[in-house]
């Protein structure tokens, strides 16, 4: 199955991209893409996004086609053909 990724800020920096598409066998969840996107673009990806192997960061926020994968299963969130998944950290910084 076919999930578009679409990232911002520092990660997206990070990956040099503000989107791209990963191949998932059908059934997979949200960290089996994520390990998917680890694989592609290297270890450094997970200290952005992953608390651990089984938690995202605090500040990351995950949606799935618009809804937050805190109010569904997390990391264990099963996703379909088509789905969209944006990774959003939080923006700091700036002048007051």
């Amino acid at each position: 199955m076919k999930i578009t990724v679409k990232v911002f800020g520092p990660v997206r920096e990070f990956m040099g991209t503000g989107q791209t598409e990963v191949i998932l066998e059908d059934g997979c969840d949200l960290d089996a893409l994520l390990k998917a996107l680890i694989k592609k673009y290297g270890s450094d990806l997970k200290s952005r996004v992953l608390l651990n192997d089984a938690e995202l960061l605090p500040y990351v926020k995950v949606l799935i086609n618009g809804k937050n994968v805190r109010t569904l299963n997390g990391l264990k969130t099963e996703l379909k053909e088509g789905d969209e998944v944006a990774i959003v950290p939080a923006i700091v910084g700036g002048k007051h």
